[in-house]
């Protein structure tokens, strides 16, 4: 079953949408890239093993 064409409305794309995007993508990865590393020591410290 093929889906309807687009409006006109749906075919415009939202200002600045790139940058936006990349900005939110790079926080993501900066914070995780940042806190993932030390998570296992932090736990550790907390006294949680495996």
């Amino acid at each position: 079953m093929p889906l309807p064409p687009l409006s006109p409305e749906q075919l415009v794309k939202p200002s600045r949408f790139e940058l936006r995007m990349s900005l939110i993508f790079g926080t993501l990865f900066i914070s995780l890239g940042t806190h993932l590393p030390y998570f296992p020591l932090w736990l550790q410290a907390k006294g949680f093993h495996a």
